[in-house]
Order: structure tokens, then C-alpha cells, then sequence
């Protein structure tokens, strides 16, 4: 097997390759994910958007190799990523998903988990994730703990900080390619935005997928990639797919007026 071998990607320029993919879950006849071609070049900012059960998630899935193609293959660099040992493919690749975990430890060992200990490195995370007024305010610091399984003076963190938690340790990670999955189900949607825009910042030198349902959120994308039933039916700029008026234009058209009207 070729799973021990560390193959040879030159990741200061690489290309992943969706090819062909669709994905149908065992066992059932219902295809997630249909045909689907996409090229995601090293820097590019790529919007995922589309209703629930458009096969986001799933998409999201078969790049972190939680699941297989069930027909066609994704590439890096023209190798099939699930030929890439798995430990090499996945310090490439930082997620912050909707459903991270806070475990029982520091906020400090939360954010670095299992990568070396770099002191520069840890507070620059946290300085670009917005917790140092918080962490501050802690007599602890970065070394309090979470719940009160080890320490009787564990905190909780409102949903807000976990996740700005979650997006410092993904920092730390500093990995090639970043992956947003709606991380900010618990914000509303001016928070929601302002969080994007910092995360669009905080990768910019990077690849990132930001996936999200509310579309304020995606629009200053390179690229926006609309979801439909597991087919993709719309690739374009935020300007381009307003202009031809298809879903795209019709979920902002909803969602705009909605944000309006909560305004008032």
C-alpha cells in the first residue's frame, strides 16, 4: 500500500480537481451529489451556497475524505487524494464546521491540540480571532479551563467565543486550504457577516470555501457556487449571478428583504 509513502505535492501552487463526482448514499437510491466538476486553485475564495439537502455538506465531506466518490475522483495536483496518506492530506486542510468541539482542557491546549507549541503563534491566533479582550478578562488567561470536569473553575463559553475558539485553533493549524461550514449557525446575521469578512481576511493568502445559508455572508467571494438538488447549477461572481437572475438572485432577493424587515 502507498499509505506510508509521503507523496511529493508542491502546495505553493496546487490545483483541486472535483471530477465527475456524484455521491449516493449506501444503501438508498438517492443521489447527494450529481456530476459535479470544479477546479479550486490555490488562493481562490469560493461561496457554497444552496438550500438544505443541496449536497453542501456532503461536498464538504468527500474533500475531507469522511466519505468516498461513488463515482468519478477528486484530485490534488492530479493525484487522487485518497492515494495522499491521510495525516499528510489532512494538515492541509483546516476546518471550522458548524459542530466543533470544545473539550475539557485549557482554552490554550483547545486551541493547539496536537500541533508543537508555538507562543507567537498562540496569540496571534487568538489576537485574529477576536478572543484577546475576552481571554484577557480571565484571571487564568489562555491556561483557564473549559467545564468543570478537571478544574472546579471551568468556564462555559457563550457560542459566540466557542466559536471564535474554533476559528483561532484552525488559525493555529494554519493549513493551505480552509473550509467555513456555516460556522456562525449562532449568530445573527450582521455578526455573521462581520465574522465572514474577518475570516475572508484572515485567509486571504489562502483557499478558502465558505459555506453558509445566508448569502450576505458569501457574496464577496471570487466565485460563487449555487447547489441544487446535488447538481451545480450557477458558477459566478456575486455580480454575475444577480445579473442572470436564476436562484441565486431569487434566494438574495428573499433574503435581503427579510434582513429589512427585522431592521425596522
Amino acid at each position: 500500500s502507498n499509505q506510508n509513502k509521503k507523496s511529493d505535492i508542491d502546495m505553493d501552487k496546487y490545483i483541486i480537481k472535483i471530477e465527475d463526482v456524484s455521491f449516493v448514499y449506501p444503501n438508498t437510491e438517492k443521489v447527494v451529489l450529481d456530476n459535479l466538476n470544479l477546479e479550486i486553485k490555490k488562493g481562490d475564495k469560493i461561496g457554497l451556497v444552496g438550500l438544505n439537502g443541496s449536497g453542501k455538506t456532503t461536498l464538504i465531506k468527500l474533500l475531507t475524505r469522511l466519505y468516498s466518490p461513488t463515482k468519478g475522483r477528486i484530485t490534488l495536483n492530479g493525484i487522487d487524494i485518497k492515494d495522499i496518506p491521510l495525516k499528510q492530506y489532512s494538515d492541509y486542510i483546516g476546518i471550522v464546521l458548524q459542530d466543533f468541539y470544545l473539550f475539557a482542557y485549557t482554552i490554550k491546549e483547545n486551541i493547539i491540540l496536537d500541533q508543537a507549541y508555538d507562543q507567537e503563534k498562540l496569540e496571534f491566533s487568538i489576537e485574529k480571532s477576536g478572543l484577546s479582550n475576552f481571554i484577557d478578562s480571565l484571571e487564568e488567561k489562555e491556561e483557564t479551563y473549559l467545564y468543570k470536569e478537571i478544574s472546579k473553575d471551568g468556564i462555559e463559553l457563550s457560542g459566540g467565543n466557542g466559536q471564535k475558539l474554533a476559528i483561532a485553533r484552525v488559525m493555529y493549524k494554519d493549513t493551505n486550504f480552509l473550509v467555513f461550514d456555516e460556522p456562525t449557525s449562532s449568530l445573527d446575521p450582521i455578526a455573521e457577516y462581520d465574522m465572514f469578512w474577518q475570516l475572508y481576511n484572515i485567509a486571504k493568502d489562502k483557499t478558502s470555501l465558505f459555506i453558509s445559508h445566508r448569502l450576505s455572508s458569501t457574496k464577496f467571494c471570487d466565485k460563487i457556487l449555487v447547489l441544487d438538488n446535488g447538481k451545480m447549477i450557477e458558477y459566478g461572481t456575486h455580480e454575475e449571478l444577480m445579473e442572470s437572475k436564476g436562484l441565486y438572485h431569487e434566494l438574495f432577493s428573499i433574503q435581503a428583504n427579510q434582513y429589512l424587515k427585522e431592521e425596522n
